[in-house]
């Protein structure tokens, strides 16, 4: 079981230098990472850059210009469908995250134990151990669309493990910088209905940063923007025939004025 973890950074080299050293202590170790600098070319990443520069396991790609952490991600899942193989697993780790000593290895030890899953969901938590996934049961099946986006069965940001040969034409929404990550799962789970969740901690993280991409509260004309954005890219991907992504962009419009 080999990993890609996908890694978009702006303006914070010294978070991208603890979470390229949390990948590299993972106890196990077939993985590959890809970071995509989506920063400034004025921005010194010196010193993250001479740690991975001879580490032929990390490819790094810095931007001219800022394009936003989708554009980033989307970059390096094109790297990773072009240049390594449909077994491969993707797991996205964001530069304010560190993964969790024995976070891979958990990864494999739930596939070995439930082979047939192909979408894998564990805990992203603070550096107290306070999980920020809610869930009501571990070890169980949840469906994205409906528990997560719908009825919040489901809580929370979450660590994401999927099999690469699931998302090969899947990609984060192209029309919106940042945010917004729930239509990339929403597509996904057209073709795997439910993730399978294991409560463990994987991934850590100091919440968002007043500097990172999503801290900044979005007006209600930008929300109303992203959201029309998000229905055009919606139906350029044949998905608005499902009655779930109706329900919540309605949902998401109705309570527009009140938030």
């Amino acid at each position: 079981m080999k990993f890609i973890i996908i890694t978009p950074t702006y303006k914070r080299p010294d978070n991208l230098l603890a979470a390229v050293q949390s990948v590299m202590d993972q106890s196990y170790g077939d993985w590959r990472m890809i970071i995509v600098n989506d920063s400034p070319a004025d921005i010194p990443y010196g010193q993250a850059e001479e740690k991975i520069k001879n580490d032929k396991r990390i490819a790094y790609i810095k931007n001219i210009e800022n394009r936003g952490a989708n554009f980033a991600r989307n970059q390096a899942l094109d790297i990773a469908a072009r240049d390594t193989t449909d077994d491969d697993w993707i797991v996205f780790l964001d530069d304010d995250d560190t993964l969790a000593k024995n976070a891979l290895q958990t990864l494999v030890e739930t596939h070995a134990t439930y082979p047939k899953e192909k979408w894998i969901v564990t805990n992203r938590a603070s550096y107290d151990g306070t999980s920020f996934t809610k869930a009501p049961q571990n070890d169980r099946h949840y469906s994205y669309a409906w528990g997560y986006l719908i009825t919040k069965q489901f809580k929370g940001d979450a660590t994401h493990c999927i099999h690469l040969a699931e998302i090969k034409n899947i990609r984060f929404p192209k029309t919106v910088r940042q945010g917004e990550e729930w239509l990339f799962y929403y597509e996904l789970s057209l073709s795997i209905k439910k993730f399978f969740y294991r409560n463990s901690n994987t991934t850590f993280s100091f919440g968002y940063a007043p500097e990172g991409l999503n801290f900044r509260k979005r007006s209600k004309k930008e929300r109303f923007a992203a959201l029309c954005s998000l229905i055009r890219e919606s139906a350029e991907r044949g998905m608005l025939l499902h009655p779930t992504l109706w329900l919540y962009l309605t949902a998401r419009i109705l309570l527009l004025p009140f938030q």
